[in-house]
């Protein structure tokens, strides 16, 4: 019998999680608004919600002030600084990451406010790290996108997601607008940075080659 027949999963468990906005631009425009310059066939509905209900007012006054209340000033200053400050001053991959046009004037203009071209900065590798390196860090983030409960309120959940406003911002930032998509020949679309990010970033450990089907 299968120890996990009797399993029983809550809807949270299949969510992608609620579409939160961060940048001035969102904050007084609507969903029709936005739909107008999308494409018939990829319509974004936000997941029902008013661009009201996902805009999230900035807390902390800067990234350093906001991860001060979730990591020790010796995690920062010891472990995640320096590793930050090391690899966007040395890594020839990191130099490279440059920002497409999806920031701030293109044709799929997500209005970031990042010109097209810009290098990737301090902050953007920190939040990477933050995400990759923190575990603990990582499970707290990740669930300000979702509701611990079905009764939990949007305005409840995204109270939780000011708390890593620019957390965030800067993660989606980084992903959204340095990052590359490509068509894996055997497979799907991923990401080039995410991949480079646990080439770079990663933990000690292997990972899942899917070309070759097979640990390495």
């Amino acid at each position: 019998m299968c120890p996990y027949r009797y399993l029983v999963l809550s809807q949270p468990s299949f969510s992608c999680g609620i579409p939160f906005l961060y940048w001035d631009w969102y904050k007084h425009k609507t969903i029709n608004q936005l739909q107008q310059k999308q494409e018939e066939y990829n319509i974004n509905d936000y997941g029902g919600y008013s661009i009201q209900d996902l805009y999230v007012e900035r807390k902390y006054r800067n990234f350093k002030t906001e991860l001060l209340r979730h990591i020790t000033i010796k995690q920062y200053k010891d472990i995640l600084f320096l590793k930050a400050q090391k690899y966007f001053e040395q890594s020839e991959k990191v130099k490279k990451l440059k920002a497409n046009d999806k920031g701030d004037g293109g044709d799929q203009d997500l209005h970031y406010g990042i010109d097209k071209g810009s290098k990737i900065t301090l902050s953007h590798i920190i939040s990477m790290i933050m995400y990759t390196d923190f575990t603990d860090y990582c499970t707290n983030f990740s669930s300000t996108f979702r509701p611990l409960s079905a009764s939990e309120h949007i305005l409840s959940v995204k109270i939780r997601n000011e708390e890593f406003w620019w957390q965030s911002k800067l993660l989606r930032e980084t992903v959204e607008i340095f990052g590359a998509m490509y068509r894996n020949r055997e497979f799907w679309w991923q990401s080039k940075l995410l991949r480079e990010t646990v080439e770079i970033f990663g933990k000690t450990g292997g990972y899942y080659d899917y070309r070759q089907r097979k640990s390495v």
